[in-house]
């Protein structure tokens, strides 16, 4: 029997509406526990329904998708990201376009309110039709045990403190400093910091020295032996930290995710760690390309010194060119009348500039744009507590 026609009549959900779109949500995607309790920093307050559209038949809500707001600090920028999540339809009511309806209300919303880019997770293909594309750098590092048994004399003597936070503890400054000193962080409110920490599953540690200092913090995903969050003022401990964390989780090994822009946390970690590698960080589409080139090619500079250089790059599908130069240190970005050095469609520019791959693994370059690959992938990148 062929399925009915649904109407799409999208709209924004109500703070009424906040019960049975958990209810929705955990049954949709089979979680064993509630969204209360997987992402603790979004869904705990009645409030968050309001950042969801939904579609409904006889009442019940049938197809829902997030549109969380994210504001994204990169050195003295910030930018507007569009986290978008949780996006379900009952199966009863799958075949009938209702995800197409969603996502297509939710690019026209995210222009509308004039967000720079967007953030899912999700498999690459079935949101790259939608304009979204697998890329970013993300840093991850495999520990074990065995790394640390030959520690160096030096940090045999380090004593390190690892403190689970109450539910309820607000964050102390030390702490919320240690998150918005990175040269690129996401807005996160002391109230709710640990909350963050929780997300997907993560378990919160607080990293003391011997003076029972506060030093650093962790997230730590236990069932998948991951550290999707870490940060420390002194790389000196950091390798008697990690080695805390194993101990005190009884961990025989973790995997560390590291912003590619923390430069002496990766330098740390690669000095002990058994590999490491780049990978992607999600799926992402840029609304405003220039801003987000600005941003990111100024942050960059601030981490590497890049080369002297100017390239001119196109967009087959927007006409619109984009002229980058680099000189003496001082990055500039504008839009150009220019003949394009390079010139490819949304998809692959957004994997060519943000990778993971350099530049010249996803397409050939031309001898007039190679410096490129001097000044790319650049860093897009947020941690795992502030993904949806």
């Amino acid at each position: 029997m062929a399925k009915q026609a649904i109407r799409h009549d999208i709209r924004f959900l109500d703070r009424d509406d906040y019960e049975p779109l958990l209810e929705f949500l955990t049954q949709i995607f089979q979680s064993p526990i509630g969204f209360q309790e997987l992402l603790p920093a979004i869904y705990s307050e009645p409030e968050v329904a309001t950042q969801h559209v939904g579609i409904k038949a006889d009442g019940r809500i049938i197809a829902a998708a997030g549109l969380f707001p994210i504001e994204w600090h990169i050195g003295d920028r910030i930018l507007r990201i569009a986290g978008i999540g949780s996006v379900a339809v009952d199966p009863k009511h799958r075949g009938n376009g209702l995800m197409s309806a969603m996502m297509n209300y939710l690019i026209s919303e995210i222009v509308k309110q004039g967000y720079e880019l967007s953030y899912l997770g999700g498999q690459r293909q079935r949101y790259q039709y939608f304009g979204w594309e697998k890329a970013g750098c993300r840093i991850e590092a495999d520990v074990s045990r065995s790394n640390f048994k030959q520690m160096h004399s030096d940090q045999s003597g380090r004593t390190i403190q690892l403190k689970e936070p109450a539910d309820s503890i607000q964050v102390s400054r030390t702490v919320l400093e240690l998150h918005q000193n990175q040269i690129t962080w996401c807005s996160r409110s002391d109230a709710n910091f640990i909350n963050y920490l929780r997300n997907w599953q993560g378990r919160p540690l607080i990293i003391h020295d011997q003076a029972n200092s506060e030093i650093g913090y962790a997230a730590v995903k236990i069932n998948e032996k991951l550290v999707f969050d870490l940060q420390i003022n002194d790389v000196e401990q950091l390798e008697s930290a990690v080695q805390a964390i194993l101990e005190h989780l009884n961990l025989p090994k973790v995997k560390i995710l590291m912003n590619p822009v923390s430069y002496e946390l990766v330098q740390a970690v690669g000095r002990f760690a058994e590999s490491v590698k780049v990978a992607d960080c999600g799926n992402w589409r840029v609304f405003n390309m220039p801003a987000v080139l600005s941003a990111l090619i100024t942050a960059w500079n601030r981490t590497v010194t890049l080369p002297n250089g100017q390239v001119h790059i196109g967009n087959i599908d927007t006409s619109e060119t984009i002229k980058v130069t680099v000189e003496d240190g001082c990055p500039d970005i504008s839009i150009s009348n220019q003949k394009a050095d390079v010139a490819t469609d949304t998809i692959t520019l957004t994997r060519l500039l943000f990778g993971p791959l350099k530049p010249s693994h996803v397409i050939t370059l031309p001898p007039s744009a190679a410096i490129l690959d001097a000044w790319c992938p650049l860093p897009l990148s947020i941690n795992p507590p502030d993904c949806v």
